[in-house]
């Protein structure tokens, strides 16, 4: 994890990496870690939220990387993007229930087994890290209810 660390940080600090072949790859790399929910944006402490100054670093190359993309299944779900962010796709193995209705998540996010994603919900890829015991829409936000895209009151802890 520290060679992943360190060649994120050199290729940050890089003006021009668009069209540096390495650059992707260890992009790629990156980014299947962040699915994986092995490397987090930010973790807590004890109390406290501790931010991975090279995770968001990893982020912000993807978007640098990615080129627009024309995505989606047909023209009914069509949309343009990075093509390094792609719309995730889960099967029934990955044991995440996704109710139908408006509900998008980035690869490059974590969603652990027997989450269930309601909509109208949005994972975006900047350290989104779902944990089993909670439905996506709670996500990390220090607290275990399970509030709705639509809850009135911001959850403390949200990163």
């Amino acid at each position: 994890m520290e060679s992943l660390r360190s060649s994120i940080e050199r290729l940050a600090s890089l003006g021009e990496v668009e069209r540096n072949p390495e650059a992707r790859r260890v992009f790629m790399e990156f980014r299947d870690q962040l699915t994986q929910g092995k490397v987090r944006a930010a973790e807590k402490v004890g109390e406290k939220w501790v931010v991975n100054v090279w995770v968001k670093q990893g982020i912000l190359l993807g978007f640098r990387l990615g080129e627009l993309s024309q995505m989606g299944a047909d023209a009914s779900l069509s949309f343009v993007d990075k093509d390094t962010y792609p719309a995730r796709r889960f099967t029934p193995r990955d044991r995440v229930r996704i109710v139908p209705g408006g509900s998008s998540i980035r690869v490059g996010s974590y969603v652990a087994p027997g989450v269930i994603c309601m909509p109208p919900m949005f994972i975006n890829v900047a350290g989104g890290f779902v944990r089993p015991d909670r439905q996506a829409s709670a996500l990390e936000r220090g607290s275990p209810d399970r509030r709705g895209a639509g809850a009135s009151q911001r959850c403390p802890g949200y990163h």
